[in-house]
């Protein structure tokens, strides 16, 4: 073989080197030999082509019951991703409060748009039902995320399937955690500021049916979101129940409310403990300080980015799931906290 090197041409500022191989014949041996030519440009620049834009495939909406707070921005940036990956329209809605009326207001008004599909939450089904169930009507596929319709099959609005986690599971799972980790309570107070929302009742529906048989009583207490005004109801409550020894926090600025109340008591860990749901940069410093003991993760990123998925995969090919897609519930405690600390409020 032999390699011959041309003189460079040149075309700009750059220099390229491309490589030629072509067979010529020789008189030598009376055989062919493989020369190899190399030729180097010289390239004045180079002008980047944007890649072509398509238009977005299909156009998909996630209303929930949101609120500014770090769980709700992070299902959202889980719903981005997912439509920046399949190229479709993923707009996530927020509101400015928790508010039943504006989530079911803005399904109405999307309707009308005749999306290619609609991830809800349902934190008050009854009240949703009509307008829930029009939408369907007119063609548009719903999926319900993070809290569903509690009624069974025949009576529930027809979505296609649930995103979120079992609340009557992670509410029993909460119940073993205390009866095979920490022994038999007195009295368990299930806690929240939002305890209409279906998923807060089912967390403890669910852990009342491992307590109660047991002669162990729960109540499910209203505790405000106002630290404030929430401390004060959970300073009443244990001077009307001292026996309470268990409060289990059905969301995570709960945690920090009762935790701080119980502490400027004097009980906290002394005679009573508290569990949570949800974790987060709030949560996270309780369980590592031992405040809270463990919580339960329904890693809500993935039910941000798997409906936008799931609803791309219908519309695409008729694609479903086999049932309900569960993504908790998980235990966080000690333990493990070290590991998914880093991932929660990013993509845990």
């Amino acid at each position: 073989m032999k390699t011959l090197f041309r003189k460079p041409r040149l075309v700009g500022g750059l220099i390229v080197t491309a490589l030629m191989v072509v067979p010529m014949a020789l008189a030598a041996c009376g055989g062919t030999e493989t020369v190899t030519v190399v030729e180097t440009v010289v390239v004045e620049k180079v002008v980047e082509v944007p890649a072509a834009t398509e238009p977005q495939e299909f156009q998909f909406y996630s209303v929930y019951h949101t609120f500014p707070h770090p769980f709700w921005a992070m299902m959202g940036r889980a719903a981005e991703l997912a439509g920046s990956q399949l190229n479709v329209g993923a707009d996530f809605h927020i509101f400015p409060e928790y508010s039943v009326e504006d989530q079911i207001n803005r399904i109405e008004s999307l309707t009308a748009k005749k999306p290619d599909g609609i991830a809800m939450s349902f934190p008050d089904a009854v009240a949703a039902d009509s307008v829930v169930r029009a939408a369907i009507d007119s063609g548009i596929p719903i999926v319900a995320v993070n809290a569903r319709d509690p009624r069974p099959k025949a009576d529930r609005i027809p979505y296609l399937f649930y995103v979120g986690s079992d609340e009557l599971i992670a509410g029993a799972r909460v119940a073993e955690e205390i009866l095979f980790k920490y022994g038999t309570p007195k009295r368990v107070a299930f806690a929240g500021s939002q305890i209409a929302n279906i998923a807060q009742s089912e967390r403890h529906k669910g852990g009342a049916s491992v307590l109660v048989p047991m002669g162990i009583t729960t109540d499910l207490v209203d505790v405000d979101k106002d630290p404030t005004v929430g401390s004060e109801t959970v300073r009443n409550w244990m001077a009307a129940h001292p026996e309470t020894d268990w409060w289990v926090c059905l969301e995570s600025l709960c945690q920090v409310t009762v935790t701080e109340a119980l502490k400027d008591m004097g009980t906290l860990n002394n005679g009573v403990r508290v569990a949570g749901f949800d974790l987060g940069e709030i949560v996270n410093p309780l369980i590592e300080g031992g405040d809270v003991l463990f919580t339960i993760d329904q890693q809500p990123y993935l039910q941000g980015y798997l409906p936008v998925l799931w609803l791309y995969l219908y519309n695409k090919a008729g694609f479903l799931p086999a049932g309900d897609v569960l993504t908790g519930p998980a235990v966080v405690d000690k333990s493990n906290i070290g590991l998914v600390k880093e991932l929660a409020d990013v993509y845990r």
